[in-house]
This record gives C-alpha cells, sequence and structure tokens, in this order.
C-alpha cells in the first residue's frame, strides 16, 4: 500500500505523467498483495476516469483561451492594424494569433483535431460578431443572424453528440 501512495503523490506533483497509472506498477503492486485485485479494479476504473476528466478540463481551457485570444486577435487588434499597415497593432494581432494557436495545439492533445478546430472557428466567429456589435455597431442582417446561431448549433452538436470513429 505505501508503494501505491507515493505512486499516487508522485503522480499529483508531476501531471506530465497523468494518463493513468501504468500497468507495470498496477501488475508489480497485484503481486506483492493477493487480495487486492478488487481494489486494484475499483481503483483502476475510478481513478482513470478522474484523470481523463481532469484532462478534459485542461484542454477545454486551452480550447476556451484559444477561443479568447482568436477573437482578441481578429476582432480587436486586426481591425486596428487597418489592414496591416499600422505596425504595434499588426505585431499584436500576430503575437496573440500565435499563442491561441498555441492553446489549440494543447487542446488537441486530449480533443479531436476536427472537434477542436471545429470549436475554435466557429465559437470565434460567433465572438468576433458579437465583439463587432458591440465595438463598431456592426449588426448582421436576418439571414447573418440565422448563420450564427446555425453555427452555434453545430458546435454544440460536435461537442455533444459528436464521436469519432477509430
Amino acid at each position: 500500500m505505501k508503494k501505491l501512495s507515493l505512486y499516487l503523490l508522485q503522480l499529483t506533483k508531476h501531471p506530465e505523467t497523468w494518463g493513468g497509472i501504468h500497468e507495470k506498477t498496477i501488475s508489480h503492486w497485484s503481486k506483492s498483495n493477493k487480495n487486492s485485485h478488487w481494489f486494484m479494479r475499483w481503483l483502476n476504473e475510478n481513478y482513470l476516469l478522474e484523470l481523463n476528466s481532469m484532462k478534459l478540463l485542461i484542454a477545454y481551457i486551452f480550447l476556451l483561451a484559444g477561443i479568447f485570444l482568436g477573437i482578441l486577435a481578429n476582432g480587436y487588434f486586426l481591425k486596428m492594424s487597418g489592414g496591416f499597415t499600422k505596425l504595434l497593432p499588426s505585431i499584436a494581432c500576430g503575437i496573440i494569433i500565435l499563442l491561441a494557436v498555441f492553446c489549440l495545439s494543447r487542446a488537441m492533445n486530449t480533443i479531436p483535431v476536427g472537434f477542436t478546430y471545429a470549436t475554435y472557428g466557429g465559437l470565434t466567429i460567433i465572438g468576433v460578431t458579437l465583439f463587432g456589435i458591440i465595438k463598431y455597431n456592426q449588426t448582421p442582417n436576418i439571414y447573418g443572424s440565422i448563420g450564427i446561431v446555425l453555427i452555434l448549433i453545430g458546435v454544440v452538436l460536435v461537442n455533444y453528440l459528436g464521436r469519432i470513429n477509430s
């Protein structure tokens, strides 16, 4: 039990090793404790679910950060750059877009690539549209509004009902 406790402590101190309890450790611990098979099954099922949900939460936090940075870069700094004719807003736009892509790459470690990019693209479009309404008084017509609602429905469908066949 002491070895398992030390291993779990190591997992909490080093999140880069998250992804589950390694089979080698489970088999070693199970061999040294003959009556532990039920406990190991329970621990493996419950702890792995918790770690996977933690990885998913972190991935969605990175995705939301990427969306926010995408809205900031495309909605504010791109407009301020005047077609990349003003130096400082152009540099800021480029740096923020690079940060957004970095966040997307981190999210793609857990969330499937298609889902990540569909969510990023859809919510960034919606966010930039809302930013344009608030900041620049650029109100879309009825067809644009219907399109925005359909994009939102698509993002919800992809994230809640979509599955990847592998």
